[in-house]
């Protein structure tokens, strides 16, 4: 599943527009000047006290858009998330006026992007998390090469068999999926940086993938238009001996943070056709593959350990052959798999990605840092702790209702909307049902 970003202009021109063009907003207004520093001044952050109970709804509508673009350019759409929502939930209870202005913040560029980006979070994320392991099949499992230093800490810190990766694949029809789950010690003894930066980072610095893939033609993915944070257009360009395959896969990365929930969540789906990336010439020597691929990335952090979950559908040409699927489990993935977890915990003292890392151009380490930073709480929260290499499939993991249940979701704050409209209609439509079924019924008593 994807979202059409074409739907979603680029944030530079929401700006403008949100600011130059909004409903009932006029340069000269003398409340603008107001608005905006309100908006500076308690940043996307606060939400707490937003919105205020003194500010009319016109207000909540400029102020909640323009604080909802600077929430999801710094912090992520999920910060947008929370900025609608409050302005949503104060116009929902502001009358006849709050209503036209709710309806106005639903039009509005920002909200349609952000609940689209939101149900393509909330989908994928409960996707990932259903325990129904119908059809799945245990292909493989294999154990992490924690170093001797440090051995003790690490077993404290995962438990017994939590350095376990368990590799399962189901294939209907000639669509094939793999789900791999492994538990990784949340902290290195001799570094400040999380676990999770130092995974996430085998992932996100493009450049740096030929350290760790085993299929990987030249450095790695590479960007189609400048990097981003939260999301990036990539060329990845693989290269397979046996059979003989040379393909570049333009995909599209995204990345959620929810430190709510102490989750990180990531994906990489091949773009569909008809967009504007997907008609670039593929280097040369290499083809556009037709099998469509959807990889999915779901980390949730804890005390002493993150639990990791990936997921890969992939949409082949034809039924693919025994030999291919067990190659594909047992030894691409275990291959890959120990490259990550290697440079992953290297990357926590010194190294390339210990370099990028602390340097954050785009603030994704110090947003992955606060996620981290909830994990135990979260886990003293629940009261569970997930031990995925303890534990056979799925068991243990949360419901998928931690994504779907959210408080504050936009999706579900629609859906509540839409039922509503649908018992008005049926409140308006029941008189006149109503009066034609009586003289229906009253026609044969000649009545």
């Amino acid at each position: 599943m994807s979202y059409d970003r074409r739907l979603c202009p680029r944030m530079t021109d929401l700006m403008q527009l949100q600011c130059c063009g909004l409903p009932g907003h006029r340069p000269d207004d003398e409340s603008k000047s107001s608005i905006v520093e309100s908006m500076e001044t308690n940043g996307p952050d606060n939400t707490d006290d937003w919105p205020s109970v003194q500010m009319k709804p016109a207000d909540v509508l400029r102020v909640g858009i323009l604080r909802a673009v600077k929430a999801s350019r710094t912090k992520g759409i999920l910060a947008a998330e929370a900025v609608l929502f409050a302005a949503a939930r104060s116009l929902q209870q502001s009358g006849e006026e709050g209503a036209s202005a709710l309806r106005q913040l639903r039009e509005s560029a920002i909200y349609v992007e952000t609940v689209q980006k939101v149900r393509h979070f909330e989908t994928g994320a409960a996707e990932v998390l259903d325990s129904d392991m119908s059809g799945w099949e245990a292909a493989h499992d294999f154990h992490l090469q924690y170093p001797e230093e440090g051995g003790r800490e690490w077993r404290d810190n995962i438990g017994d068999d939590g350095d376990r990766v368990q590799v399962f694949t189901r294939q209907q029809g000639s669509t094939l999926e793999l789900k791999v789950l492994g538990e990784v010690s949340s902290s290195h003894g001799k570094s400040h940086i999380s676990s999770l930066c130092g995974y996430v980072a085998m992932w996100e610095e493009f450049d740096l993938w030929h350290m760790w893939h085993p299929m990987v033609a030249g450095d790695g993915p590479v960007p189609v238009h400048p990097q981003d944070r939260d999301e990036n257009v990539l060329e990845l360009c693989t290269t397979l001996q046996c059979p003989q395959e040379r393909s570049a896969e333009v995909l599209r990365d995204t990345v959620f943070f929810l430190p709510e929930e102490g989750l990180f969540y990531q994906t990489h789906e091949t773009i569909d056709d008809n967009e504007e990336e997907a008609q670039r010439e593929p280097p040369k020597g290499f083809n556009r593959p037709t099998e469509k691929t959807c990889r999915r990335n779901l980390v949730l952090c804890q005390g002493t350990s993150i639990a990791i979950v990936v997921t890969i559908k992939t949409e082949l040409p034809a039924i693919p052959q025994r030999w291919v699927v067990d190659l594909v489990a047992q030894w691409f993935v275990p291959q890959a798999a120990g490259s990550m977890f290697k440079f992953g915990r290297q990357a926590m003292l010194s190294g390339p990605h210990f370099q990028r890392i602390r340097a954050d151009r785009f603030g994704l380490y110090a947003a992955l840092e606060k996620v981290a930073a909830a994990g135990p709480a979260c886990e003293r929260r629940r009261g569970v702790k997930y031990r995925l290499g303890s534990n056979d499939g799925m068991m243990g993991l949360p419901d998928p209702a931690l994504i779907r249940n959210r408080e504050g979701s936009l999706v579900a704050f629609e859906r509540l909307l839409n039922s509503y409209r649908g018992y008005d209609a049926c409140a308006l439509a029941f008189p006149v049902l109503l009066n034609f079924s009586l003289q229906v019924l009253t026609l044969p008593l000649g009545l």
